[in-house]
């Protein structure tokens, strides 16, 4: 037992010596003398408000230091840390204070009051940490029946499970907490962005700064020719990005940027340089049928760049007029809606002017948009015929109940619903080929067969088919799913050999209650391809059709011109010019979504493609004359690349593109920036254009290398675990080539960037029966084994005290009595 406070023992030997006074002079109180002195003393021991701790055991603890190279910010405040804890304990506790790296030495070992005021740490510069090794030392010292509490100051970048090398029976005798060490103060410019300058306007740019306080801050600008300026911020806790406006030089030029912030400990990260080069706005001419395509936002954001969109048809056919753009995109754009004299005005800008040239899609783009052959075809990377092509099997299935006997305004004049469906789709079978095979169904409380599935050998196989398809009027319910089952049917001995596809033409309003069996389609791979007509149709019952089966669907209303063109869309993707629907990965874009459906096409020689779905290019380049074009081959949208749309790259990614068809390379800085998606934060490198993209790029973070993942061309993304406090980043291309240095140091903290490493350590503890504490929380934690027991006496003294007054109040009142 110890008291403790000194005053209760004081006190208490002011009694004692007081009750031996009276023995030694024999003096003789009265008994209300004895209880007036009773009361007495009790009031000097309840006034000292006493009370008393007891430990039943002294612990065992264990400080576990990390001292490699990545843990140096810890080599002031994790030893400053021990010494507090080692004070809060108990004087006869068993403490051991250790290192590690890849080696594990024991810096003190002894009770708690022995531990010195001086803790010799050493040196924190080696390179990995060995956690495993560490925790097996401690382990081994366990004693039989002994609980040992480990307390861990790390920053938890550990490759391997430490657990799975520690004794089975250790487990429950070892407890580890992971300790959270704050950093000090710190803000830093992170990244840079200015877009494309034009000389002697006003520009804006991008600061990117990180910093784990929230303070008011100032930014000073400097620029050649020109008086510093300084902007006042409001820095949040975590990345804040600020818009600073300035006036772009007439020359190239240095802007230089410094940060000045109260309390800032670090000024070694708080300057940045970057290089303006003002070269004017770039204008690219877009063609494409949507006006809102996906591309030509990501064009917008990447470049900020001036873009004049037109519909194929009203493509300008002067090459002058042509040569006054930087770029021209043709996004989905087939060969049929492109004016007469276009490709070759086209042709002439590219190769004579520099104009450069994107062709992208796979829906009405390459081989399904006719560029097979065609003029364009000679100065694209690839060519659009692919190499083999497998043989159709489709079925038409035409909906001919009574919903579509009504009559619709059409350009020849009023028609009925059926006859305009009949008539464009038997158009759009003109793209089928000898040797694919071809069946047609009428449906609608009952299916008719007008043609079975068989190869077409002539063309006048599909024009006899108006004929028999006209003897039949629109009348009757809708029995949708019946006839989907029907169709089915006709692909039991349809082999591996075709590509086999029913094309539903439908308003969708099906009378049965009846459900699909969508799992014989996908294993027989019969896709169905739904186009849902009118005003009033089942939208959601034709998507869920086709998204269930593989296909797509489409909407349509009863222009003639329109149908004809959705048909002919729906043949070409059919085909095998482009992919059947899925997701197919890309080859060396680790980061980049997958394409749900590409053009087939097969590059040419001397072209570069530096991506590719499987065996065919998805982004391929190529020089011609003086200029240059590039092809990719899926369309950024819904139909093509759904997931794209939402991917975070998708910006650098058409900055790759246009920069590779204006043949301007090498123009960007190197930089390194922090983008957010729904999956976390990523560290990414953004690498100078080059003619051959890096095979051997490393990233060194905190003295440890990482190999980049190339996530869009010239953009990589490390692998990297960023969690805790960051020294200093360095790129290093071909080993020991260090090519760029960003010195940062940032803070986890509510914002944390991200969270592998303390996730990691959090983890480790919470296999060892502990837990992730802050440093108020590690400072008060009771170590395992540790009993505490805070006795309060000084209310039982207050209670005497007054029971002797009460009583010698009642001796009083009998004594007057007498």
């Amino acid at each position: 037992m110890e008291f403790e406070r000194p005053l209760l023992f004081i006190a208490t030997l002011l009694c004692i010596t007081a009750v031996f006074l009276l023995r030694l002079f024999k003096i003789r109180p009265s008994k209300e003398g004895w209880l007036r002195i009773t009361a007495f003393a009790l009031g000097i021991v309840a006034l000292s408000a006493p009370s008393v701790v007891t430990t039943t055991k002294a612990p065992k603890v264990v400080f576990l230091l990390d001292r490699s190279a990545s843990c140096r910010n810890y080599a002031t405040t994790a030893p400053q840390l021990i010494r507090q804890k080692i004070k809060r304990l108990p004087p006869d506790t068993s403490v051991i204070v250790a290192a590690f790296d890849k080696n594990f030495e024991i810096l003190f070992q002894g009770r708690a009051d022995e531990f010195p005021a001086n803790l010799q740490t050493g040196e924190f510069l080696k390179e990995g940490s060995d956690i495993g090794g560490a925790l097996r030392a401690v382990a081994s010292s366990i004693k039989k029946g002994e609980k040992v509490t480990v307390y861990l100051f790390g920053d938890g970048n550990y490759s391997a499970n430490p657990i799975s090398v520690l004794p089975i029976d250790s487990l429950d005798k070892l407890f580890l907490y992971g300790v959270s060490i704050p950093n000090p103060p710190d803000a830093s410019i992170f990244s840079v962005n200015i877009p494309p300058l034009k000389p002697k306007q006003s520009a804006t740019a991008y600061i990117g700064i990180a910093s784990n306080y929230e303070t008011e801050a100032s930014i000073v600008v400097t620029l050649p020719d020109s008086e510093k300026k300084e902007f006042s911020v409001h820095l949040n806790k975590g990345l804040t990005q600020i818009a600073l406006p300035f006036l772009a030089p007439e020359r190239d030029s240095v802007m230089g940027l410094y940060l000045e912030a109260p309390s800032d400990t670090n000024d070694i990260n708080n300057s940045a340089t970057f290089h303006l080069k003002p070269t004017g706005k770039v204008r690219i001419l877009y063609a494409s049928n949507d006006k809102q395509r996906p591309l030509r936002k990501a064009l917008e954001v990447a470049y900020g760049c001036e873009i004049v969109w037109l519909p194929p048809l009203a493509l300008p056919q002067d090459s002058e007029f042509l040569k006054s753009f930087d770029a021209v995109v043709l996004d989905d754009v087939s060969t049929g809606t492109l004016p007469s004299n276009f490709a070759s005005s086209l042709i002439d800008a590219v190769e004579n002017s520099g104009v450069g040239l994107i062709l992208a899609g796979a829906i009405s783009s390459f081989g399904a948009g006719s560029y097979s052959n065609s003029p364009i075809e000679r100065i694209l990377p690839v060519n659009c015929t692919p190499k083999e092509r497998i043989p159709l099997a489709l079925t038409l299935l035409i909906d001919k109940s009574a919903t579509m006997s009504k009559e619709v305004v059409t350009p020849e004049g009023r028609r009925l619903k059926f006859e305009v469906a009949v008539e464009t789709a038997l158009s759009a079978l003109g793209a089928l080929k000898k040797g694919d095979s071809l069946a047609v169904f009428l449906f609608d409380s009952r299916t008719h067969k007008i043609r079975g599935l068989s190869k077409i050998t002539n063309e006048e196989e599909i024009k006899s088919l108006s004929q028999d398809m006209r003897r039949y009027s629109p009348e009757g319910s809708t029995f949708l799913f019946t006839a989907l089952d029907t169709a089915f049917k006709e692909y039991k001995d349809t082999g591996k050999a075709f590509r086999k596809a029913i094309l539903l033409v439908s308003d969708g309003k099906s009378m049965e209650d009846k459900k699909i069996d969508y799992e014989q389609f996908k294993e027989k791979d019969v896709a169905v391809y739904c186009l849902g007509v009118g005003e009033d149709r089942n939208s959601t019952l034709l998507s869920k059709i086709a998204s269930k089966t593989g296909g797509a669907y489409y909407e349509v209303g009863f222009d003639p011109q329109d149908m004809r063109e959705t048909f002919f869309k729906i043949v070409k993707e059919i085909e095998k010019y482009t992919s059947e629907p899925g997701e197919y990965e890309v080859e060396g874009m680790t980061f980049v979504p997958p394409v749900r459906v590409h053009s087939r096409t097969a590059p040419k020689e001397g072209a570069d493609v530096p991506f590719n779905v499987g065996k065919y290019p998805l982004a391929a380049r190529w020089r011609v004359g003086a200029g240059a074009t590039v092809a990719l081959t899926t369309s950024v949208d819904k139909s093509g690349a759904p997931l794209w749309l939402d991917w975070n790259g998708l910006a650098s990614f058409a900055r790759w593109l246009l920069d590779y068809a204006r043949r301007k390379t090498s123009e960007s800085d190197w930089g390194i920036s922090l983008e957010t998606d729904a999956e976390g934060t990523h560290l990414v490198v953004f690498a100078p254009e080059s003619e051959n993209l890096f095979e051997e790029l490393y990233l060194v973070l905190r003295d440890r290398e990482y190999r980049l993942q190339i996530r869009a061309p010239s953009v990589y993304e490390a692998d990297a675990e960023i969690e805790g406090d960051i020294s200093t980043i360095a790129l290093i291309k071909e080993k020991n080539n260090i090519i760029a240095s960003v010195p940062l140091n940032i803070l986890n903290s509510e914002r944390r960037i991200v969270a592998n490493d303390v996730a990691r350590l959090k983890a480790i503890a919470n296999c060892c029966g502990g837990e992730l504490l802050s440093t108020d929380r590690y400072l008060e934690h009771q170590p395992a084994g540790w009993e505490l027991r805070r006795t309060e006496l000084w209310w039982y003294f207050v209670i005497a005290l007054i029971f002797c007054l009460l009583l010698s109040l009642f001796i009083r009142f009998l004594h007057l009595r007498r």
